[in-house]
């Protein structure tokens, strides 16, 4: 099937076929000097560009019929659910790209973002991302709300991962008190989890902004949820813990913002345990709560 494409669309539709960032990018690296992808046989084309054995998934995806069926029959409904959800693509390797994107190591080359798309550039002002349990306990939640609108009274972007819980207090305390907020997701925009938060995300896309590394169509992995943690975390200035566990994902994120050097503050724990050993990793207690 004759391929007529810019190089970065056609790596933008590889995406979206399933083909490993790993590949893109090699792909990218390989041909950069290359404005045009003209090929009767695009699978041949990226074949000839690796210079490693491609994994088991992309040696499956790497067939033409295969492509051919997804072009003509996949392709299509994947262009209208990225006109309906997706307001800008950033691409790792354009110059405007943001430092904050630059400085995570991970093989993801495409972005996607709805609503506010410019609060995602380096300048636009301070950030807290407020993490934490996805089951809060009144204590916490009432105590991270405050915690919150301190944040929000020292002008601070609130950022959150769109998760029950510390991510959905943030969020919505945020649009309740009539600013903008902004939410990175592990999933693709047109399938959010947790489902229970779809009219969030849009009330986010509307009175904020939306990033995930999750292309249209994509199906949504485990480490999804780490990838995410770690484009947030890179972002924020600063990050605020509502509740936490010993072993949790919230646990990961703090790790990531601590080798990140960002300020870490912790609303104080039920668990001493979990109080000394956020100590010891560097965080710092956020105020007191009694009782």
């Amino acid at each position: 099937m004759r391929m007529t494409s810019t190089l970065k669309a056609f790596l933008l539709i590889l995406k979206t076929y399933g083909i490993s960032n790993r590949v893109l990018r090699q792909i990218y690296v390989v041909s950069a000097d290359s404005y045009k992808v003209k090929t009767d046989f695009p699978m041949q084309f990226v074949r000839e560009r690796l210079t490693f054995l491609p994994s088991k998934s992309d040696d499956v995806l790497l067939n033409e019929k295969a492509f051919e069926r997804f072009l003509l029959n996949e392709w299509p409904k994947v262009q209208k659910v990225m006109a309906k959800t997706v307001e800008k693509i950033w691409f790792r390797y354009d110059e405007d790209i943001p430092n904050w994107i630059k400085n995570v190591e991970d093989e993801s080359i495409f972005f996607f973002l709805a609503g506010n798309t410019a609060m995602f550039r380096d300048d636009y002002g301070k950030t807290v991302g407020v993490i934490g349990s996805r089951h809060l306990n009144m204590k916490h939640s009432d105590f991270g709300k405050q915690a919150i609108r301190d944040f929000e009274g020292k002008g601070y972007l609130i950022v959150s991962g769109l998760a029950e819980g510390a991510d959905t207090l943030a969020h919505t305390t945020a649009l309740e008190d009539g600013l903008e907020t902004a939410a990175f997701l592990p999933t693709k925009f047109e399938d959010v989890y947790p489902k229970e938060n779809n009219l969030l995300a849009d009330d986010i896309k509307r009175h904020g902004g939306l990033f995930t590394v999750a292309a249209p169509g994509s199906k949504t992995y485990r480490s999804n949820f780490l990838i995410r943690n770690e484009y947030l975390t890179s972002f924020v200035d600063e990050v605020l813990v509502i509740q936490a566990t010993l072993n949790s994902g919230t646990m990961d994120s703090i790790k990531r913002s601590i080798k990140k050097n960002k300020p870490v503050w912790f609303l104080r724990q039920d668990d001493i345990d979990v109080n000394e050993y956020l100590r010891q990793l560097g965080a710092k207690e956020y105020g007191e709560i009694n009782g």
